[in-house]
């Protein structure tokens, strides 16, 4: 059983690009998806389709594609 690491988004977004909106000191272990997501994971969105999940979620942080 391996241990499950955490990252703060500011070194999420650091390490992997793109912008920070929001506070960069919150914590993320897990990664699910938009419907089911809650406070410590992040999620993603790809489709104007899921905008109602996105203003649903209890994800922490969401990543979404550039305006």
């Amino acid at each position: 059983m391996s241990a499950q690491q955490s990252f703060r988004l500011d070194e999420i977004v650091s390490r992997l690009g793109g912008a920070l909106d929001g506070d960069g000191s919150v914590v993320i272990s897990q990664v699910a998806p938009l419907a089911s997501a809650n406070a410590g994971q992040i999620s993603f969105i790809t489709s104007p389709k899921y905008k109602q999940q996105l203003r649903e979620t209890s994800a922490s942080a969401v990543i979404v594609p550039p305006e």
